[in-house]
């Protein structure tokens, strides 16, 4: 009776050690950085030596 207790210990800790790493992995994702502005492709045609 004691080792089926144990393994439902040690489940159960698996399992929230486990849900505790998706959550502080999701809350620590760096997201890149946005432009507070659209980005412009400018006409760089008259800037080539071709």
């Amino acid at each position: 009776m004691p080792n089926k207790l144990l393994v439902v210990l040690a489940s159960a800790l698996a399992l929230l050690l486990t849900g505790l790493v998706v959550v502080l992995r999701k809350s620590r994702t760096a997201h890149p950085p946005a432009s507070p502005t659209v980005p412009r492709i400018e006409d760089v045609r008259g800037l080539s030596n071709d």
